[in-house]
């Protein structure tokens, strides 16, 4: 089996929804041109901050792809939007991040979603999405759950790579690591 770079994209709940009400498969995040013919550019901004956000079941993913991709997609004025406007659009992240983490920290009132409050999605192109719900936060937080997902993304990670090239990750490393503070 080839060693290949595997990427993870988070996606927010929101990005998610407004691509399935269009009927386009998620993989068009990739995308740059695709992306903006269906999403406004405050959109594009926002998905691309989430990839910064910091929780501890993310800090071991191989993130930051996004803009590559987008960079080998992206022709014409969306490629002069993607180098001139994102970017600096992209510059007050902690503004972003404040709201993502209310979007998905569950109020009182709020119901959890039903099953998983994630989903885990192979998007091609050796990029794996993980699509993040309301109740994530908290539902990351139980070394449990921590361990469930580690393990579920640890998976997907042998689609393109070894065994023992996978066992080599940081995210496998804090799998194990998890798994022995939860004994």
């Amino acid at each position: 089996m080839a060693n290949q770079m595997v990427d993870f994209v988070l996606v927010p709940y929101w990005v998610e929804q407004s691509l399935s009400k269009a009927k386009i498969p998620l993989q068009t995040i990739l995308d740059y041109n695709k992306l903006r013919d269906i999403i406004s550019l405050q959109d594009v901004v926002s998905l691309y901050n989430f990839q910064d956000l910091q929780l501890k079941i993310t800090e071991r993913l191989n993130l930051g792809s996004l803009f590559s991709s987008w960079s080998s997609t992206a022709q014409g004025a969306y490629k002069q939007e993607l180098d001139s406007v994102l970017i600096p659009l992209s510059s007050n992240k902690e503004q972003y991040i404040d709201g993502f983490m209310q979007r998905l920290t569950l109020d009182t009132d709020q119901e959890a979603v039903e099953g998983s409050p994630y989903k885990i999605v192979n998007l091609g192109n050796s990029h794996i999405g993980v699509i993040i719900y309301p109740g994530f936060i908290e539902y990351s937080l139980s070394p449990d759950n921590a361990n469930e997902i580690m393990r579920e993304l640890i998976r997907q990670l042998y689609v393109y790579n070894a065994h023992t090239e996978v066992s080599s990750t940081g995210l496998f490393e804090a799998w194990v690591k998890n798994l022995k503070a939860v004994k």
